[in-house]
């Protein structure tokens, strides 16, 4: 997994990879992930992509 954060299309936070803890695949092809402080974040489809790049959703481990 390569470490960097990445930013919300909003600006409004800025997530470490490392802190998700739990991704949901939604009907519409974006992403809804738990982060480790219990937080629920729906992510849009740009940021849905970016998670794509960051994440091996394909081969996981």
């Amino acid at each position: 997994m390569k470490k960097k954060l990445f930013e919300l299309s909003n600006k409004s936070h800025c997530i470490n990879p490392d802190h998700i803890v739990e991704t949901y695949f939604e009907n519409d092809g974006t992403f809804t992930i738990t982060l480790s402080t219990g937080i629920k974040m729906r992510l849009d489809k740009n940021e849905s992509e970016y998670l794509k790049e960051i994440f091996d959703f394909e081969e996981p481990l």
